[in-house]
């Protein structure tokens, strides 16, 4: 009777430590075969990317935090300071063979560094449309009270500038000429956002005088305001980028058939194009007109 025991016991114990390292398996958090949630990642919130370790095209939680030193532009996280598609701002492209460093854009070949909120057009440092290049930056001259009218040209404290000429109107105030001799609240205006005529368009509003765009978009320049750079033929994939003849898909020119995505011009005819004969860049001497692709 006690052999019976004896070998029943012994059994249980065999039994037991064999099964124990599949019952350990089983509770691992790395590898559980029986969950049903899937893998929680090393913190156990269920997120399933990892920090990038700083890298400008996504570090970041499932929340949608950025690490540090990186910026939420859309649903990439860029670093402001180095990304030439979104030097110092979200979506402020610095275009064509240009650099970002410090959030300034410095063009291909350029000894200086633009100033803030310029970018590179055929080389050279430029403004977008209505602004103005200053010292510090690209500004309006026409409403701007620390550069009234010029660069440096300061109104009294208290007063605001509205077409380049200090205003009567109070700090936060202006007297545009589209606002029929009043003085327009410029921090909540959506076609004088911060100035006069400095737009916000349909896909942003403005708060405390700075356009805030939509989720997903882009702001480029007071004359066009918030643009979605993934569809927009003029701002395509960053502002200023123009697709010419053709379309902006997914933030890229999308030539028509025949056409040719040349950097600078956009979607243009290689066999037609004075400026672009034969090949991107190739410009045709005075009247020589360009057939078939040469330059006749």
């Amino acid at each position: 009777m006690n052999i019976q025991k004896l070998a029943h016991r012994s059994f249980a114990i065999a039994f037991t430590l064999a099964a124990s390292p599949l019952l350990g398996f089983g509770c691992t958090s790395d590898g559980d075969l029986f969950s049903t949630t899937g893998n929680t990642g090393a913190s156990g919130t269920g997120s399933s990317s990892s920090s990038s370790g700083g890298s400008s095209s996504g570090g970041g939680s499932a929340a949608g935090a950025c690490d540090t030193g990186l910026s939420l532009c859309g649903a990439t996280c860029v670093d402001l300071k180095t990304d030439p598609a979104h030097c110092g701002a979200c979506g402020a492209g610095c275009g064509d063979d240009a650099s970002c460093a410090g959030g300034a854009c410095t063009c291909a070949g350029a000894m200086a560094p633009c100033v803030p909120g310029a970018t590179c057009v055929k080389g050279a440092c430029a403004c977008s449309k209505g602004l103005s290049t200053c010292p510090t930056g690209c500004v309006n001259l026409a409403n701007d009270p620390k550069n009234c009218g010029g660069c440096g040209s300061t109104c009294p404290a208290g007063k605001s500038c509205a077409d380049g000429h200090c205003s009567e109107c109070a700090v936060g105030e202006a007297e545009c000429p589209k606002g029929g001799g009043k003085c327009i609240d410029i921090t909540a205006s959506s076609t004088n956002c911060g100035g006069c005529n400095i737009l916000c368009g349909p896909l942003g509003t403005c708060t405390d005088g700075n356009c805030n765009c939509n989720p997903g978009m882009h702001y480029c320049s007071s004359s066009v305001g918030c643009v979605d750079t993934a569809v927009d033929p003029k701002n395509c994939g960053v502002c200023n980028k123009v697709c010419g003849a053709g379309a902006c898909v997914a933030g890229k020119c999308q030539c028509d058939p025949g056409k040719t995505l040349c950097d600078k011009a956009g979607c243009v005819d290689l066999m037609t194009s004075k400026e672009n004969c034969g090949k991107c860049g190739n410009a045709c001497d005075g009247a020589m007109a360009c057939v078939d692709g040469q330059c006749l």
